[in-house]
């Protein structure tokens, strides 16, 4: 009888902490990974600042890009992941990263920049950016068909 009781005071609390455990974890997962903000003057020169150095790259980055639109900016794991949606065009020269000069871009694309920093290290690097290819919708069906 004593190892019944055991067996199902010990199910009792698992079954308790994995509830307590889900009620404590979510609401932190989502104030940890926040939502998609409009990019603020800040935002903005640490994205060109950062982007203007192929040396803070990662490996596997080959889009260079200058910017023409600064779009949203997405912050998580705390503030040190930084996921940035901007506008802009590919280009040639390391001279021309950054902030896109007049005439640089004859047409643009969308791009997500992903910047990694750790701000008690002053430490950057940006471990991808990617151009978002966007599918053309399908049209909706006409109510009169």
């Amino acid at each position: 009888m004593t190892y019944v009781r055991s067996v199902a005071l010990l199910a009792g609390l698992v079954l308790s902490s994995s509830v307590a455990f889900q009620v404590i974890v979510d609401p932190l997962d989502e104030a940890k990974n926040g939502s998609s903000r409009p990019m603020a003057v800040n935002d903005v020169a640490f994205l060109t600042t950062t982007a203007c150095h192929p040396s803070l790259y990662g490996a596997g980055v080959t889009n260079r890009i200058c910017f023409t639109d600064f779009l949203t900016v997405k912050t998580l794991d705390g503030g040190v992941l930084n996921r940035f949606q901007v506008r802009g065009c590919h280009v040639n020269t390391e001279i021309e990263l950054g902030y896109c000069r007049d005439g640089a871009c004859p047409t643009t694309s969308a791009y997500e920049v992903v910047i990694y920093s750790e701000p008690w290290s002053v430490m950057s690097n940006a471990p991808y950016i990617r151009e978002i290819v966007q599918v053309p919708s399908e049209p909706a069906p006409r109510a009169d068909m």
